[in-house]
Protein backbone atom coordinates (compact mmCIF):
# COMPACT_ATOMS: atom_id res chain seq x y z
CA UNK A 1 0.00 0.00 0.00
CA UNK A 2 2.87 2.49 0.37
CA UNK A 3 4.42 1.81 -2.69
CA UNK A 4 0.81 2.71 -4.32
CA UNK A 5 0.47 5.44 -2.38
CA UNK A 6 3.99 7.25 -3.38
CA UNK A 7 2.93 7.21 -6.79
CA UNK A 8 1.91 10.63 -7.08
CA UNK A 9 1.17 11.17 -10.33
CA UNK A 10 -2.04 7.89 -10.56
CA UNK A 11 -5.70 8.26 -9.77
CA UNK A 12 -5.48 5.14 -7.61
CA UNK A 13 -2.96 6.43 -5.32
CA UNK A 14 -4.51 9.43 -4.49
CA UNK A 15 -7.72 7.70 -3.92
CA UNK A 16 -5.75 5.50 -1.15
CA UNK A 17 -4.46 8.97 0.20
CA UNK A 18 -7.79 10.48 0.22
CA UNK A 19 -9.54 7.22 2.26
CA UNK A 20 -6.94 7.31 4.35
CA UNK A 21 -7.03 11.05 5.13
CA UNK A 22 -10.50 11.23 5.44
CA UNK A 23 -12.38 10.83 9.50
CA UNK A 24 -14.25 7.57 9.68
CA UNK A 25 -17.69 8.99 9.92
CA UNK A 26 -16.97 11.37 6.60
CA UNK A 27 -15.06 8.37 5.29
CA UNK A 28 -18.24 6.09 5.94
CA UNK A 29 -21.19 8.99 4.93
CA UNK A 30 -19.40 10.36 2.15
CA UNK A 31 -16.84 7.52 0.01
CA UNK A 32 -18.83 4.39 1.79
CA UNK A 33 -19.34 3.03 -1.93
CA UNK A 34 -15.47 3.69 -3.08
CA UNK A 35 -14.00 0.37 -2.53
CA UNK A 36 -10.27 0.87 -3.32
CA UNK A 37 -7.95 -0.23 -6.32
CA UNK A 38 -7.20 -3.47 -7.75
CA UNK A 39 -3.86 -4.31 -6.22
CA UNK A 40 -5.27 -3.92 -2.98
CA UNK A 41 -8.02 -5.92 -3.52
CA UNK A 42 -6.36 -9.44 -3.73
CA UNK A 43 -3.52 -11.61 -2.87
CA UNK A 44 -1.34 -14.06 -4.98
CA UNK A 45 0.39 -17.00 -3.49
CA UNK A 46 3.42 -16.70 -4.97
CA UNK A 47 5.82 -13.52 -6.57
CA UNK A 48 6.42 -14.97 -9.71
CA UNK A 49 2.24 -15.27 -10.14
CA UNK A 50 1.77 -11.68 -8.74
CA UNK A 51 3.89 -10.24 -11.61
CA UNK A 52 2.92 -12.14 -13.93
CA UNK A 53 -1.13 -11.19 -13.21
CA UNK A 54 0.74 -7.53 -13.15
CA UNK A 55 2.03 -7.82 -16.32
CA UNK A 56 -1.07 -9.28 -17.42
CA UNK A 57 -2.97 -6.74 -15.90
CA UNK A 58 -0.86 -3.69 -16.78
CA UNK A 59 -2.30 -0.07 -15.90
CA UNK A 60 -5.97 -2.03 -15.25
CA UNK A 61 -3.78 -2.76 -11.33
CA UNK A 62 -4.47 0.80 -10.52
CA UNK A 63 -7.98 0.99 -11.82
CA UNK A 64 -10.32 2.53 -8.82
CA UNK A 65 -12.83 -0.11 -7.29
CA UNK A 66 -16.59 1.32 -6.37
CA UNK A 67 -20.01 0.29 -6.14
CA UNK A 68 -22.20 2.00 -8.81
CA UNK A 69 -21.57 4.00 -11.54
CA UNK A 70 -23.40 7.04 -9.78
CA UNK A 71 -20.53 6.64 -7.26
CA UNK A 72 -18.10 8.41 -9.99
CA UNK A 73 -19.73 11.90 -9.00
CA UNK A 74 -17.48 11.55 -5.29
CA UNK A 75 -14.52 11.74 -7.83
CA UNK A 76 -15.23 14.02 -10.44
CA UNK A 77 -17.92 16.47 -11.12
CA UNK A 78 -18.24 18.51 -14.69
CA UNK A 79 -20.05 21.74 -15.27
CA UNK A 80 -22.98 22.46 -18.48
CA UNK A 81 -19.84 22.43 -20.98
CA UNK A 82 -18.30 19.07 -19.86
CA UNK A 83 -15.55 20.58 -18.90
CA UNK A 84 -13.84 18.78 -15.30
CA UNK A 85 -14.37 20.73 -12.03
CA UNK A 86 -11.15 21.09 -10.86
CA UNK A 87 -12.98 22.04 -6.86
CA UNK A 88 -14.58 19.40 -6.49
CA UNK A 89 -13.56 15.63 -4.74
CA UNK A 90 -10.79 14.25 -5.71
CA UNK A 91 -9.34 16.78 -7.90
CA UNK A 92 -10.25 19.46 -5.13
CA UNK A 93 -7.96 17.03 -2.87
CA UNK A 94 -5.06 16.68 -4.83
CA UNK A 95 -5.01 20.46 -4.77
CA UNK A 96 -4.49 20.65 -1.50
CA UNK A 97 -1.52 17.97 -1.59
CA UNK A 98 0.50 20.05 -4.38
CA UNK A 99 -0.64 17.70 -6.96
CA UNK A 100 -2.22 16.84 -9.84
CA UNK A 101 -4.16 14.13 -12.48
CA UNK A 102 -3.35 14.88 -15.69
CA UNK A 103 -4.01 11.59 -17.39
CA UNK A 104 -7.04 9.37 -17.41
CA UNK A 105 -7.78 6.52 -15.45
CA UNK A 106 -10.16 3.52 -14.55
CA UNK A 107 -12.82 3.07 -12.62
CA UNK A 108 -14.67 -0.51 -12.07
CA UNK A 109 -18.23 -0.50 -10.27
CA UNK A 110 -19.01 -4.22 -9.30
CA UNK A 111 -22.64 -3.46 -9.76
CA UNK A 112 -22.32 -3.06 -13.24
CA UNK A 113 -19.88 -5.83 -13.98
CA UNK A 114 -21.59 -8.85 -15.90
CA UNK A 115 -21.84 -11.37 -13.47
CA UNK A 116 -19.87 -15.09 -14.23
CA UNK A 117 -22.48 -17.93 -13.90
CA UNK A 118 -20.41 -20.30 -13.26
CA UNK A 119 -21.16 -22.60 -10.71
CA UNK A 120 -18.88 -22.21 -7.51
CA UNK A 121 -16.75 -24.71 -5.26
CA UNK A 122 -17.06 -24.43 -1.33
CA UNK A 123 -14.03 -21.82 -1.08
CA UNK A 124 -15.74 -19.67 -3.71
CA UNK A 125 -13.53 -20.65 -6.69
CA UNK A 126 -15.30 -20.82 -10.32
CA UNK A 127 -15.61 -24.20 -11.29
CA UNK A 128 -14.53 -23.78 -15.12
CA UNK A 129 -13.95 -27.52 -16.88
CA UNK A 130 -10.70 -28.19 -17.90
CA UNK A 131 -9.77 -27.38 -21.46
CA UNK A 132 -9.55 -30.66 -23.24
CA UNK A 133 -7.36 -31.56 -26.56
CA UNK A 134 -9.17 -33.25 -29.75
CA UNK A 135 -7.94 -36.43 -27.99
CA UNK A 136 -9.83 -35.90 -24.88
CA UNK A 137 -6.64 -34.93 -22.63
CA UNK A 138 -6.05 -31.73 -20.65
CA UNK A 139 -3.71 -30.28 -21.63
CA UNK A 140 0.38 -30.40 -20.80
CA UNK A 141 1.39 -27.89 -18.42
CA UNK A 142 -1.91 -26.56 -17.62
CA UNK A 143 -2.33 -25.16 -14.05
CA UNK A 144 -5.65 -23.58 -13.70
CA UNK A 145 -7.57 -20.45 -14.23
CA UNK A 146 -6.16 -16.73 -13.22
CA UNK A 147 -9.46 -16.10 -12.38
CA UNK A 148 -9.15 -18.79 -9.26
CA UNK A 149 -5.15 -18.36 -8.66
CA UNK A 150 -6.28 -14.47 -6.85
CA UNK A 151 -6.50 -14.75 -3.12
CA UNK A 152 -9.68 -12.74 -1.90
CA UNK A 153 -7.55 -10.10 0.46
CA UNK A 154 -9.29 -10.48 3.92
CA UNK A 155 -10.50 -6.89 3.91
CA UNK A 156 -12.46 -7.92 1.44
CA UNK A 157 -13.76 -11.63 1.68
CA UNK A 158 -16.76 -10.19 2.58
CA UNK A 159 -17.33 -7.48 -0.25
CA UNK A 160 -20.71 -8.35 -1.84
CA UNK A 161 -22.87 -6.76 -4.90
CA UNK A 162 -26.64 -6.57 -3.37
CA UNK A 163 -27.38 -10.04 -4.88
CA UNK A 164 -24.99 -11.29 -2.99
CA UNK A 165 -21.73 -11.76 -5.58
CA UNK A 166 -18.78 -11.52 -4.41
CA UNK A 167 -15.27 -10.09 -6.07
CA UNK A 168 -13.65 -13.05 -7.68
CA UNK A 169 -17.28 -13.93 -10.21
CA UNK A 170 -17.52 -9.69 -10.64
CA UNK A 171 -14.29 -7.77 -10.40
CA UNK A 172 -11.62 -10.52 -11.21
CA UNK A 173 -13.79 -12.25 -13.21
CA UNK A 174 -14.23 -8.94 -15.74
CA UNK A 175 -10.10 -8.53 -15.39
CA UNK A 176 -9.24 -11.95 -15.70
CA UNK A 177 -12.69 -13.82 -17.20
CA UNK A 178 -11.61 -17.33 -18.47
CA UNK A 179 -7.14 -16.99 -18.75
CA UNK A 180 -5.94 -20.05 -18.91
CA UNK A 181 -2.33 -20.82 -16.91
CA UNK A 182 0.34 -22.78 -18.49
CA UNK A 183 3.52 -23.75 -16.87
CA UNK A 184 5.09 -22.59 -20.54
CA UNK A 185 5.03 -21.03 -23.44
CA UNK A 186 5.66 -24.41 -25.15
CA UNK A 187 2.77 -25.37 -23.49
CA UNK A 188 0.49 -22.72 -24.56
CA UNK A 189 1.66 -22.98 -27.72
CA UNK A 190 0.49 -26.77 -27.93
CA UNK A 191 -2.79 -26.08 -25.92
CA UNK A 192 -4.26 -23.66 -28.55
CA UNK A 193 -6.86 -25.44 -29.53
CA UNK A 194 -8.13 -25.21 -26.08
CA UNK A 195 -7.80 -21.83 -25.14
CA UNK A 196 -10.99 -20.61 -25.78
CA UNK A 197 -10.66 -17.01 -23.80
CA UNK A 198 -7.02 -15.93 -23.02
CA UNK A 199 -3.78 -17.67 -21.44
CA UNK A 200 -0.80 -16.94 -20.12
CA UNK A 201 2.85 -18.58 -19.02
CA UNK A 202 4.89 -19.17 -15.97
CA UNK A 203 7.62 -18.06 -17.89
CA UNK A 204 5.92 -14.60 -18.96
CA UNK A 205 3.71 -15.59 -22.00
CA UNK A 206 0.63 -13.35 -22.77
CA UNK A 207 -1.74 -14.55 -24.81
CA UNK A 208 -4.68 -12.11 -25.63
CA UNK A 209 -6.61 -14.15 -27.61
CA UNK A 210 -8.60 -12.80 -30.87
CA UNK A 211 -4.93 -13.18 -32.83
CA UNK A 212 -3.01 -10.70 -30.08
CA UNK A 213 -0.05 -11.80 -28.34
CA UNK A 214 2.20 -9.71 -26.10
CA UNK A 215 5.99 -9.68 -26.45
CA UNK A 216 8.87 -8.19 -24.73
CA UNK A 217 9.45 -7.80 -21.24
CA UNK A 218 8.34 -6.03 -18.48
CA UNK A 219 9.16 -4.95 -14.28
CA UNK A 220 5.39 -3.84 -13.24
CA UNK A 221 5.74 -1.30 -10.58
CA UNK A 222 3.17 -2.64 -8.40
CA UNK A 223 2.00 -5.80 -7.74
CA UNK A 224 -0.75 -8.12 -6.05
CA UNK A 225 0.60 -8.20 -2.63
CA UNK A 226 2.34 -11.81 -1.54
CA UNK A 227 0.65 -14.42 0.84
CA UNK A 228 0.49 -18.07 0.28
CA UNK A 229 -2.77 -19.36 -0.30
CA UNK A 230 -4.83 -20.83 2.68
CA UNK A 231 -7.86 -22.55 3.70
CA UNK A 232 -10.03 -19.74 5.21
CA UNK A 233 -12.79 -22.44 5.96
CA UNK A 234 -13.00 -24.79 9.09
CA UNK A 235 -13.92 -27.78 8.03
CA UNK A 236 -17.03 -27.72 9.99
CA UNK A 237 -17.68 -25.00 7.04
CA UNK A 238 -16.63 -26.69 4.89
CA UNK A 239 -18.95 -29.73 5.77
CA UNK A 240 -21.69 -27.03 6.38
CA UNK A 241 -21.23 -25.33 2.78
CA UNK A 242 -20.87 -28.40 0.87
CA UNK A 243 -24.00 -29.95 2.66
CA UNK A 244 -25.41 -26.27 1.30
CA UNK A 245 -24.22 -26.98 -2.10
CA UNK A 246 -26.01 -30.31 -2.26
CA UNK A 247 -28.84 -28.63 -0.71
CA UNK A 248 -28.74 -26.24 -3.83
CA UNK A 249 -28.48 -28.90 -5.96
CA UNK A 250 -31.43 -30.92 -4.71
CA UNK A 251 -33.84 -27.82 -4.63
CA UNK A 252 -32.57 -27.07 -8.17
CA UNK A 253 -33.85 -30.49 -9.26
CA UNK A 254 -36.99 -30.73 -7.66
CA UNK A 255 -37.63 -27.61 -9.28
CA UNK A 256 -37.06 -28.81 -12.38
CA UNK A 257 -39.50 -31.98 -11.81
CA UNK A 258 -41.52 -29.62 -10.15
CA UNK A 259 -41.99 -27.26 -13.63
CA UNK A 260 -42.30 -30.58 -16.09
CA UNK A 261 -45.06 -31.77 -13.50
CA UNK A 262 -46.86 -28.65 -13.86
CA UNK A 263 -46.86 -29.17 -17.79
CA UNK A 264 -48.26 -32.27 -17.42
CA UNK A 265 -50.70 -31.25 -14.97
CA UNK A 266 -51.94 -28.38 -16.89
CA UNK A 267 -51.55 -30.59 -20.72
CA UNK A 268 -53.62 -32.91 -18.72
CA UNK A 269 -56.23 -30.68 -17.50
CA UNK A 270 -56.72 -29.47 -21.17
CA UNK A 271 -57.75 -32.94 -22.20
CA UNK A 272 -60.18 -33.49 -19.43
CA UNK A 273 -61.96 -30.44 -20.11
CA UNK A 274 -61.96 -31.21 -23.85
CA UNK A 275 -63.77 -34.18 -23.13
CA UNK A 276 -65.75 -32.90 -20.04
CA UNK A 277 -67.30 -30.47 -22.62
CA UNK A 278 -67.89 -33.80 -24.97
CA UNK A 279 -69.99 -35.76 -22.49
CA UNK A 280 -71.91 -32.48 -21.65
CA UNK A 281 -72.75 -32.13 -25.45
CA UNK A 282 -73.64 -35.67 -25.83
CA UNK A 283 -76.08 -35.63 -22.82
CA UNK A 284 -77.65 -32.83 -23.55
CA UNK A 285 -78.71 -34.06 -27.31
CA UNK A 286 -79.30 -36.86 -25.29
CA UNK A 287 -81.99 -35.24 -23.28
CA UNK A 288 -83.43 -33.15 -25.74
CA UNK A 289 -84.20 -36.11 -28.25
CA UNK A 290 -85.45 -37.91 -24.92
CA UNK A 291 -87.90 -35.46 -24.22
CA UNK A 292 -89.24 -34.94 -28.07
CA UNK A 293 -89.94 -38.81 -27.26
CA UNK A 294 -91.98 -38.51 -24.30
CA UNK A 295 -93.96 -35.17 -25.72
CA UNK A 296 -94.64 -37.44 -28.52
CA UNK A 297 -96.10 -40.37 -26.71
CA UNK A 298 -98.43 -37.83 -24.30
CA UNK A 299 -100.08 -36.99 -27.53
CA UNK A 300 -101.51 -40.53 -28.21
Amino acid sequence: MAYVESKSDCAGSLVMKHLNAMQDQDRHSLMANIIGIVALMGTAPTFELSKLFAEYLGDQMLAVVCRHYEDINLLESYDENGKLNPNFALHMFTRELGQSINDRYLVLCIEEIRVCEADKDVEGKLLFPHPTLPDGSTPAGFLGYAVNMINIEDDHWDTKTASGCGLRETLFYRLFGETQVYETRKDMKRAMSCIKDRAVSMDGGILRGNGAITLGCLEPDVIFPIEPARNRLSENDMRVMKRCRELKLELKETIRELVGKRKSHKSDLERFYERRDLYVRFFVRLSSVGSKKFRSLDSL
